[in-house]
């Protein structure tokens, strides 16, 4: 009977308020198929070394440019609240981890303050590495927690950002020791968001840790 009145709810929901498309408006899912082949995905998808301490590398599907399709799509992911969005933009992270030939031992998404999770409802990056780690097979590893938060990064100039993440995450799951981290993150602006997770990581005897995103703009 539940899941009965599910499908019935669902039905009247598709019925009133249709599904539309987050790139074109036209009705019929929230990413048609002409959107989709409009995303801007990047040439390669090498894994990029990065200068920093702890960060070992990063892969990105995109660039990220305010207007362009993928800034559209997490946009709507994240401040409008159109989860179904997670698994379409998960295709382009599962597409992104099998060319780059990455081999992980853990998937872990870089998580929001509680505050944070309050507010919005559910952690966009969650939903995305659930999804890669169901479609590649590596298991998800949730030891690690943002344990305060100030301001978000899209609040800051670039040189604000290291400073805000200073101590922001701590590992309260050790069961990390030895072992091979990818990082899921949206967007990856300065990854002093990635380098803050990686540090503590590293701290908690991850031998390396890498990330990947949807988009960058470093």
């Amino acid at each position: 009977m539940k899941k009965l009145l599910q499908a019935v709810w669902g039905l009247f929901l598709e019925t009133v308020f249709p599904a539309v498309c987050c790139g074109c408006r036209r009705e019929g899912g929230f990413l048609c198929k002409g959107c989709e082949r409009a995303v801007d995905l990047r040439g390669d998808f090498e894994v990029e070394n990065v200068d920093f301490e702890a960060l070992d590398g990063v892969v990105a599907c995109a660039e990220y440019v305010d207007g362009r399709m993928m800034a559209r799509l997490i946009h709507a992911l994240k401040y409008d609240f159109v989860v179904d969005l997670a698994e379409p933009l998960g295709e382009f992270l599962v597409q992104a981890f099998e060319r780059a030939e990455l081999e992980m031992d853990v998937i872990c998404a870089v998580p929001l303050h509680k505050k944070r999770l309050r507010w919005r409802g559910f952690n966009q990056t969650e939903l995305l590495a659930r999804f890669l780690s169901n479609k590649v097979g590596v298991p998800m590893w949730d030891g690690l927690q943002r344990i305060h938060f100030k301001k978000t990064q899209k609040e800051l100039r670039k040189e604000e950002r290291r400073a805000n993440v200073v101590g922001a995450f701590e590992v309260f799951d050790e069961n990390v020791c030895g072992k091979t981290v990818l990082l899921v993150d949206d967007v990856a602006t300065t990854l002093a968001t990635l380098e803050a997770c990686a540090s503590v990581l590293k701290e908690a005897g991850a031998q390396r840790v890498y990330g990947i995103v949807l988009a960058r703009v470093y």
